[in-house]
C-alpha cells in the first residue's frame, strides 16, 4: 500500500509543477492568448510569491510523509526479522535437545545390550555428540547458549561417568553465555571461552574450570568452593572477592583479576601478607590441601589496586 501511495503522490506533485511551469511559459510567450487563465502579465516573482507556500508545504508534508512511512516500514521490518530469528533459534535449541535426548536413549539401549559400562558404540556416540553440540552453541546468542548449557548439566553429560558419555566442551564458545544462578557442581568446563559470561550466583561446587578463559565474566556471588581455577584466565572479572577465590582448589597458573599472575603476585609484599594470612593449611604450589581459605581475590577494587600497587 505505501508503495502505491509514493507513487500516486509523486505522479500528482510531479504533474501539479509541470502544469504551473507550462502555464507560466505560456503567460510570457502569448500573453493574449491566455487572458482566460488569469496568467497574462504575471511575472516570475509573482508566481514565485504566489506558488512558494503551497509548494514547499505540500512538498515538506510529502517529504515527512515519506521519511515517517519509511521509518515504521523499517521498524515493521526490524522486528519481523528478530521475531524470525528468535524463531530459528528457537528451533534449532529444540532440535538439538531432542537429538541429544534420542542420543541418549539409543547409548543406553546399547549399553544395556553389551551389558558395558560404556560400549565402544556409545562412544562413537559420545563424539557425534560433541560435534552436534560444538556447532550448535557457535550458531546460538547468549540466552540459548545458556539454556543448552543447563540442559547437558541436568541431563549429566558435563560430568565424566563410566555409566554413559560424556559431552566434553574444550575449545567452545560460550561467549557472554547467560548462567546467571545455574547449578553446575562438578562440570567439566575446562578450557572452554566463558568470557563476558554471566556466572554470577552460579553453584560452581567442584566445576573444572582449568585453563578456561573468563575474560570479563560476572562472578559475583558465584559459589567456587573446590572449584579447579588453575591455569584460567580471571582479567577483569567482574564482582569476584578474596573469600570466593580463598575456597578454591587451586588458583595454580591462573591470571588474576589485574592482568599478574598467581605466582607472580606471591612475590610481592602485598602477596605475602597475602600469603601469610590465607595460605595457613595450605599447599604452598597454589594447590588448596584443606578447605583453608588462601589468597588471590579482592576485597574492593580500590584495595585490590593498592596491594597490587607494587606488583
Amino acid at each position: 500500500m505505501s508503495k502505491v501511495v509514493h507513487i500516486s503522490l509523486s505522479l500528482f506533485f510531479g504533474i501539479f509543477v509541470l502544469a504551473a511551469i507550462v502555464i507560466t511559459v505560456l503567460g510570457y510567450v502569448h500573453p493574449e492568448g491566455t487572458e482566460w487563465t488569469g496568467v497574462a502579465g504575471k511575472t516570475f516573482w509573482h508566481w514565485l510569491d504566489l506558488l512558494f507556500a503551497p509548494v514547499l508545504l505540500s512538498g515538506g508534508g510529502f517529504l515527512l510523509y515519506t521519511l515517517w512511512t519509511s521509518s515504521e516500514h523499517r521498524l515493521a521490518e526490524k522486528s519481523a526479522n528478530e521475531a524470525a530469528r528468535n524463531a530459528d533459534l528457537d528451533a534449532i535449541a529444540k532440535g538439538y535437545i531432542d537429538d541429544i535426548e534420542q542420543l541418549l536413549i539409543k547409548a543406553t539401549d546399547q549399553d544395556k545390550a553389551q551389558s558395558a559400562p560404556l560400549s565402544n558404540a556409545a562412544s562413537i556416540i559420545e563424539k557425534v555428540a560433541r560435534a552436534r553440540t560444538l556447532n550448535v552453541l557457535e550458531g546460538l546468542d547468549q540466552k540459548r547458549r545458556g539454556s543448552i548449557i543447563r540442559f547437558l548439566y541436568e541431563t549429566s553429560l558435563l560430568e565424566e561417568n563410566p555409566k554413559h558419555f560424556f559431552i566434553s566442551l574444550k575449545g567452545v564458545t560460550l561467549h557472554g553465555a547467560q548462567l546467571r544462578g545455574a547449578t553446575l557442581c562438578k562440570a567439566d568446563l575446562s578450557e572452554t571461552i566463558l568470557d563476558e559470561a554471566d556466572l554470577s550466583r552460579t553453584n560452581l561446587t567442584g566445576a573444572s574450570l582449568r585453563n578456561t578463559n573468563l575474560i570479563g565474566a560476572d562472578l559475583r556471588d558465584a559459589n567456587l568452593h573446590e572449584a579447579d581455577l588453575s591455569g584460567a584466565n580471571l582479567t577483569n572479572v567482574k564482582g569476584v572477592t578474596d573469600e570466593q577465590l580463598a575456597t578454591c582448589k587451586s588458583l595454580k597458573g591462573a591470571t588474576m583479576p589485574y592482568g599478574q599472575r598467581y605466582e607472580d603476585i606471591l612475590t610481592t609484599p602485598g602477596g605475602q601478607v597475602w600469603f601469610n594470612t590465607y595460605m595457613k593449611g595450605s599447599g604452598e604450589d597454589g594447590e588448596n590441601s584443606s578447605s583453608s581459605q588462601r589468597p588471590l581475590g579482592r576485597t574492593s577494587e580500590k584495595d585490590e589496586k593498592a596491594k597490587f600497587a607494587e606488583a
